[in-house]
């Protein structure tokens, strides 16, 4: 597979639009970028994506509940949450709510991508696209403003 498709459901435009961006530079195909479980449902049934990119606090009380309607939906899919707290914290709640991974904010845009490419591809560490490496990846980061300079 050199093409993941992703769709991010991020409800602050701009972060999503940021995400995006960082993402298609990166070399994933961001299929949607949606703020609603509505246009996630359209999207998901459109282009059937490899990893779906949630933050954690999109569903807001209801995590548990939102995520088993998505895994109902797109059983193919890989979910990897985001958020705000340190990865130690979720960890553990995101293996057990069945999402693949879960990226803390204040990782470095590396590792959020070497977790990405890695459930895309099976959970293989070396999953990076033909062609790609360590420095064309952190290229990605610097071009998109991702790595805080």
């Amino acid at each position: 597979m050199d093409q993941v498709h992703i769709i991010i459901a991020q409800k602050n435009e701009a972060v999503g639009k940021q995400l995006a961006d960082f993402l298609t530079v990166a070399g994933m195909t961001v299929v949607g970028n949606v703020r609603s479980f509505p246009e996630l449902e359209t999207i998901v049934k459109k282009w059937k994506p490899h990893i779906v990119l949630i933050d954690i606090q999109y569903a807001e009380n209801d995590f548990p509940g939102f995520l088993k309607k998505l895994k109902g939906m797109m059983p193919q899919a890989k979910v990897a949450l985001m958020g705000p707290e340190p990865e130690d914290c979720y960890a553990q709640y995101t293996a057990v709510l069945g999402a693949h991974c879960y990226l803390s904010e204040g990782s470095p845009p590396h590792e959020w991508l070497r977790k990405l490419w890695a459930i895309a591809h099976g959970g293989k560490k070396e999953s990076f696209p033909k062609g790609s490496s360590d420095e064309s990846v952190h290229g990605a980061i610097r071009s998109t403003g991702q790595n805080g300079e």
